[in-house]
């Protein structure tokens, strides 16, 4: 007789199958304890079969280890083609696990080279890739404040050069300025201002041409106020007398008088 079990759980047995199941066992345990007992027995257990050494021989067949239950053995994984977000199933008939991963096919596959994106901006290369219109050799590139950008056409000497319309109310400040020609023009009267002397260098001689040489005109105090130096000059509005410092003392022009 084979011992009656329900593979899925929760299955119930009948009473017949209940009684022939202890029926069973009570035989395959009176056929142990009807067996000679001796020191030198030898309990072997082959498949399903109990056997000791007089020969005696128990069917362990149908008790749930063996029979219609799994084994270790029988467990397995099956992979299957992507489906849906993925699911995996157990046949607990067979031991076998069926595994069906997501279907990812509609997710992004960006592999990380900008090249590979769609849609994407062009970085751009050169300055016409921004919509500007390309000027010629030599120009440069100017804006008007307002987010235009032109190229236009420099004038002026060497080294660094300006194109820049003033007004009257710019004021520019240069450490220095190198020209073959300085022409200041303009209506009014040019200022040159200084914090400490404006000396005019020159390998031959400063000269004033077209227009009459005008000294500063001081009244005698206001002469007083200068440190003098050899070869200043002032016209004296007090005296109405053109002088000038001499060995460290002012003089009258045109006399050696010593004011």
């Amino acid at each position: 007789m084979t011992i009656v079990k329900r593979l899925v759980k929760g299955s119930a047995l009948t009473h017949a199958e209940l009684d022939g199941n202890f029926t069973d066992l009570d035989t395959r345990v009176g056929t142990l304890e009807n067996t000679t007992d001796s020191d030198n027995q030898t309990l072997t257990l082959v498949g399903t079969d109990l056997s000791i050494s007089d020969g005696n021989t128990v069917d362990l067949s149908g008790l749930g280890g063996g029979g219609g239950g799994i084994a270790l053995t029988d467990l397995s994984v099956t992979s299957l083609a992507a489906a849906g977000s993925g699911t995996l199933t157990y046949d607990n008939t067979t031991g076998v696990f069926d595994y069906t991963p997501p279907d990812l096919s509609s997710f992004s596959t960006f592999d990380g080279d900008y090249n590979s994106l769609t849609n994407k901006p062009t970085i751009p290369s050169v300055l016409t890739d921004l919509g500007i219109t390309d000027g010629t050799t030599g120009q440069v590139l100017t804006t008007d404040g307002a987010g235009n950008f032109t190229f236009t056409t420099v004038t002026g000497g060497g080294g660094t050069t300006y194109d820049q319309s003033l007004n009257t109310t710019d004021a520019v400040q240069f450490a220095s300025v190198t020209t073959d020609a300085l022409v200041v023009q303009g209506v009014g009267n040019t200022t040159i201002t200084s914090g400490a002397d404006v000396e005019l260098d020159s390998p031959n001689r400063v000269k004033v041409t077209q227009s009459p040489f005008r000294l500063a005109q001081l009244t005698t105090a206001q002469r007083d106020a200068i440190i003098p130096d050899n070869g200043d000059m002032i016209y004296n509005t007090d005296t109405n007398r053109i002088e000038a410092v001499v060995n460290g003392v002012w003089v009258i022009v045109g006399t050696s008088a010593i004011v």
